[in-house]
């Protein structure tokens, strides 16, 4: 099945399943009608690892890479060393845990980042600032 990625309201990358075939017409019931949750995935859901190893980890560096370009020189210095230190770490190890290594890692890294952005946005509306 065929993933589009597009940005959602907080700026990081979601993936839409993109229908197989055109859609059939539906009754108009509301047993009929999909939650927009049922079409939707991001990143952080299991539907990244419904991918191949490589393409998961292409998914998650992607996002980590964006997500690099909004933080600040020291937290980029930050990321940088926690990459080298991932890679001297798993150096050593079979191809298939240094892959699984490295995924664990962006995936870790993406949620953070966006746990730490959905806290900051929560605040914001609790003390009515506006940007």
């Amino acid at each position: 099945m065929k993933h589009t990625p597009y940005l959602n309201s907080a700026g990081y990358f979601v993936w839409k399943k993109a229908p197989a075939a055109p859609p059939e017409p539906v009754e108009k019931t509301t047993n009929n009608i999909a939650r927009p949750s049922e079409n939707v995935q991001t990143a952080f859901s299991n539907g990244v690892s419904e991918q191949s190893p490589q393409g998961s980890l292409n998914v998650l560096k992607h996002q980590y890479l964006m997500q690099t370009a909004t933080l600040s020189t020291a937290d980029k210095q930050h990321r940088t060393v926690l990459e080298h230190a991932l890679e001297k770490t798993i150096a050593d190890l079979p191809a298939d845990i240094q892959m699984q290594a490295r995924i664990n890692f962006y995936r870790s890294h993406v949620q953070d980042t966006a746990k730490k952005y959905e806290t900051t946005a929560e605040r914001q509306a609790e003390t009515g600032i506006e940007r």
